[in-house]
């Protein structure tokens, strides 16, 4: 079972799931039905509609079918579920997407801290003493518990929050000091003599 069109890559149909389980056929046959609605879907929500959209509706596919078979569900048109079931993961692929995007590490943070204009060690500490001292009072304890070798896991815990959480908004306050002390001018730059 195919369908072709030159917008959309053709929906791959298959008999059984990943572990050989036989895929229901109400569900196969209604999955390829769906298929260039919810592509197209996943096209205006994703960036990487077709490898996005591809392998959330074949997850999606195997789940329904499993669901209906474990219901005894007589045979009938389960377009409902899977548009549901679909646009379910969809989002929580693209909350993921976004998520990781705000994430940041030890490595990114020393990306920031180099300039081919700084030569010696020296003028990197003084900026990393900056910018540490610009950072909230929460960003500095976090980094001094990092640098203390604590885990994000361990800190957030104490703290009381998600770990998602706490990373994101550590980095967050990171980008932005760091974007504020960019953007100033060349005379407020302070030059260690």
């Amino acid at each position: 079972m195919h369908s072709s069109s030159k917008a959309r890559p053709a929906w791959w149909d298959r008999e059984h799931d990943r572990s050989g389980r036989e895929i229901r056929q109400d569900v196969r046959l209604a999955a390829e039905l769906l298929w260039p609605r919810l592509f197209r879907l996943a096209g205006q929500i994703v960036a990487d509609a077709q490898f996005e959209a591809q392998e959330i509706l074949e997850s999606v596919v195997d789940t329904v079918s499993r669901y209906l078979t474990s219901r005894n569900a007589p045979p009938h048109d389960p377009s409902g579920l899977l548009v549901v079931k679909f646009r379910q993961e969809l989002y929580r692929a693209a909350r993921k997407h976004r998520r990781l995007e705000t994430i940041g590490s030890a490595d990114e943070l020393a990306e920031l801290l180099h300039f081919d204009g700084w030569i010696n060690q020296a003028e990197r500490n003084v900026f990393f003493q900056e910018l540490v001292q610009a950072l909230s009072e929460r960003s500095r304890g976090i980094l001094r518990l990092r640098m203390a070798g604590c885990e994000w896991k361990e800190i957030a815990r104490s703290m009381q929050i998600n770990e998602s959480s706490l990373r994101n908004s550590f980095w967050r306050d990171v980008r932005k000091v760091y974007q504020q002390f960019m953007e100033r001018p060349v005379e407020e730059v302070p030059r260690s003599e």
